[in-house]
């Protein structure tokens, strides 16, 4: 090696150690999860969520739009029946798994009394109609659907 090269290396060194830096440590990773985003990111990430998740998404969107509600409360197989109807093909444990790991929603601790909506079907085309129910319900909130970043 060069000698000029080797006396340069503390030199290099003294730099890296005592020089300011233009951004403060914000995390482990240096930069705030909120500084790097950015619409592309974005992006990525609403393409690369699942079928399921975005077909139920979707589907709870449809519900609250016509009949003009901002709160759904549900049971998995009552989602399930209202999936199939839609030509949806999952598995209960799939949905379950959806709602409690990736969307971290938790069913009511008791038996509740709530309102699903179920298809009916009327003479000129199918009608969501609320029923009655008990069961431990999951609950869904419009505000909550428009934070996935799935649109």
């Amino acid at each position: 090696m060069n000698t000029s090269a080797s006396a340069q290396i503390p030199a290099f060194l003294h730099f890296l150690m005592h020089r300011a830096l233009s951004v403060k440590c914000e995390n482990r990773m240096w930069f705030s999860p909120e500084r790097l985003a950015t619409p592309a990111l974005r992006k990525i990430i609403a393409a690369n969520r699942s079928k399921i998740e975005y077909e139920v998404a979707e589907l709870m969107r449809d519900i609250m739009d016509y009949c003009h509600v901002t709160e759904l409360h549900f049971v998995v197989n009552g989602l399930m029946g209202l999936l199939n109807y839609r030509s949806v093909r999952t598995e209960p444990n799939e949905v379950r798994r959806l709602l409690k790991k990736v969307w971290k929603l938790e069913p009511q601790s008791n038996t509740l009394a709530y309102r699903p909506y179920e298809i009916g079907v009327s003479p000129s085309k199918y009608a969501l109609k609320p029923s009655s129910s008990y069961g431990r319900y999951f609950t869904v909130t419009k505000d909550f659907l428009d934070s996935l970043p799935i649109y």
